[in-house]
């Protein structure tokens, strides 16, 4: 179920499977974490969700690359259960502490319903005159330039 290797793998192979990364840091100071061990991520309807979904990597806060996703996400609180965007690298959902196994599964069904490629997809369909407001913009601004410059 789980993902072995750096951060940066793990976020490539999700971004190559086209699936959502999930992410766990834990701390093995907090009883929670062993909690969600024992009973979220050993929970078989989980298992089978995430490993069907998702690409799982788990990390404890106290190794070189758990205190980097501690850093770079400012995490305050471990344990700490991320969705990430594979493609950006975005935060889209986050979980402090225990998660009891089925709060979990009513929340990341829907990242099972959808890929990264289809979110971003989605994203662009919504919003087709971002592109061309952008472009339309830049040349207003460089034929505002340009007229400037002649005066």
């Amino acid at each position: 179920m789980m993902h072995h290797g750096p951060f940066e793998k793990a976020k490539e192979a999700a971004c190559g499977q086209d699936r959502w990364l999930l992410v766990n840091v834990q701390s093995t100071r907090e009883f929670s974490s062993h909690l969600l061990n024992r009973d979220t991520w050993g929970n078989e309807v989980v298992a089978q969700i995430i490993t069907s979904n998702f690409i799982f990597w788990q990390v404890c806060d106290d190794t070189e690359e758990g205190s980097k996703i501690v850093t770079y996400y400012k995490l305050d609180f471990v344990p700490a259960t991320l969705v990430i965007d594979p493609i950006t690298g975005q935060i889209m959902r986050v979980w402090c502490g225990m998660i009891q196994p089925q709060s979990l599964l009513e929340d990341v069904l829907q990242y099972a319903d959808s890929s990264p490629k289809d979110h971003h997809s989605s994203l662009s369909v919504r919003h087709p005159m971002i592109g061309r407001v952008s472009v339309t913009i830049a040349v207003v601004a460089v034929v505002i330039l340009c007229f400037n410059m002649r005066r």
